[in-house]
């Protein structure tokens, strides 16, 4: 009898939180949601594996289907220790089409609740890609790369 009693208490427990998930909490949009499952933050390290950089990479197909359709689109924020490197984007070893340095605040700011005077800002384009995206991201002689799925 003790043990049914347990069971009993153990399901009305767990089944108020069976409708819930983690993001309801944070009181977060559709689209911040998508934005957190389709970010990704890299160091880039010199040879001597000091920190030169930290790159920030968003994948807006993703997160704006209905937008981002036509072309592989990324909202790159990244912070320059040197702050005179110039940003390089290659996409599956191709290099951009379009990459437009933007404001701090800008249409995608409101995605990552993010914004800072010291990082740099961007919204590249590539062409249209299958499978694996590998998005390299280069500050003078260092980069990194990033690996973004595609739905298939």
């Amino acid at each position: 009898m003790k043990f049914l009693y347990i069971i009993a208490f153990l399901l009305v427990t767990f089944s108020g939180c069976a409708q819930k998930n983690a993001f309801e909490r944070f009181h977060i949009t559709q689209s911040q949601e998508l934005t957190e499952e389709n970010i990704q933050s890299l160091k880039i390290t010199n040879p001597k594996m000091d920190v030169v950089g930290v790159i920030t990479a968003v994948y807006l197909n993703k997160v704006k289907p209905e937008v981002y359709k036509k072309y592989e689109y990324f909202y790159i924020y990244l912070y320059d220790k040197k702050k005179n490197e110039k940003a390089r984007f290659s996409l599956n070893d191709e290099p951009a089409f379009i990459s437009e340095e933007i404001p701090a605040r800008n249409e995608f700011t409101h995605l990552t609740s993010f914004e800072s005077k010291w990082n740099n800002y961007y919204f590249v384009k590539f062409k249209k890609q299958k499978g694996t995206l590998h998005l390299k991201v280069s500050l003078g002689k260092n980069s990194s790369t990033f690996l973004f799925k595609q739905d298939q």
